[in-house]
Order: C-alpha cells, then sequence, then structure tokens
C-alpha cells in the first residue's frame, strides 16, 4: 500500500457483474429496502466498459482518518485500481451482505441533480434493513467508511 494511513482489506473478491440487469432487479436481489427514486437506469447510465458479464476483482478500502473522495481516488490509482461503479456495487453486497455493517460507497458512478449537484451512491444500514442513499461527492468521508475499488 502506498500510504501508511490508508488500510487496504486484503480480502479479494472476484464475482461475476451482469451489466445489463437493470438497476431495479439488482436492488431487489441485493435486498435493499429502503433507496432514493434517484437510484435508477435513468440516472446512472452504464459507461462504456460496462457491456455484457465480466469477471470483476474487488478490493475494500478503509481510511483511519478522515478523507475527501479525491484522496480516496487517488489512493485507489497509486494501488491499480478504480472506483467501482453503481451496478458493481449492487452486484458485490448481493454476494457480500455481511460486510454491508459500515458504510459502503461507490465513487465510480455521479449522479447530476437538477440543480447541478454532484452526488454518489452508498449504502448503509438503517434499523437493521439495509439500503442505498446519495451523498455529496465532493464531501469528506469519516474513518469508518469503507470504499469499493475494482482492478483497471
Amino acid at each position: 500500500m502506498s500510504n501508511l494511513i490508508s488500510v487496504v482489506v486484503r480480502c479479494v473478491f472476484n464475482l461475476v457483474v451482469d451489466y445489463s440487469r437493470p438497476i431495479n432487479d439488482s436492488i431487489a436481489a441485493g435486498n435493499h429496502r429502503y433507496n432514493r427514486s434517484e437510484i435508477n437506469d435513468k440516472n446512472f447510465p452504464p459507461v462504456e466498459h460496462e457491456q455484457g458479464k465480466k469477471n470483476v476483482q474487488f478490493t475494500l478500502y478503509r481510511f483511519c482518518k478522515i478523507v475527501d473522495s479525491c484522496y480516496v481516488i487517488a489512493d485507489m490509482e497509486r494501488d491499480g485500481m478504480r472506483p467501482a461503479t453503481l451496478r458493481e456495487l449492487l452486484a458485490f453486497s448481493e454476494v457480500n451482505p455481511e460486510l454491508q455493517e459500515l458504510p459502503l460507497i461507490s465513487l465510480g458512478s455521479i449522479y447530476v441533480s437538477h440543480i447541478d449537484d454532484h452526488r454518489v451512491v452508498y449504502m448503509r444500514r438503517c434499523r437493521s434493513q439495509r439500503g442505498l442513499d446519495l451523498r455529496y461527492c465532493y464531501g469528506r468521508w469519516r474513518g469508518y467508511c469503507r470504499f469499493l475499488a475494482v482492478s483497471k
């Protein structure tokens, strides 16, 4: 790891991501009970590399201090990783529901609202229920947050 204040959870997860699966189907399959209505296929269209089914290798990042999104992304890039997209986050959470005790953030997909507000998706628990929410993407993240990355 390139940085002493970051901790990479060295558990590597490999799974197949079906990028053609509708987001609402992935939300239902992951048993997410509360979700922001903005999290849908219209607001999060697939990016160029999201075609068909692919085997993807995931790594979790967690930092020991408050960091911003640019810092997290730069750390991932130094390690040959990139931030996971929403579709990748949904596929990962479906297979690993036990890893959602702490917030799990996807910095690879950005939602731009009608007021030009840029937000990213994160997963969290609220009263034992799993859910998806949006948060300002250029904000600061606390040390208990985790970030999902995939190999480039």
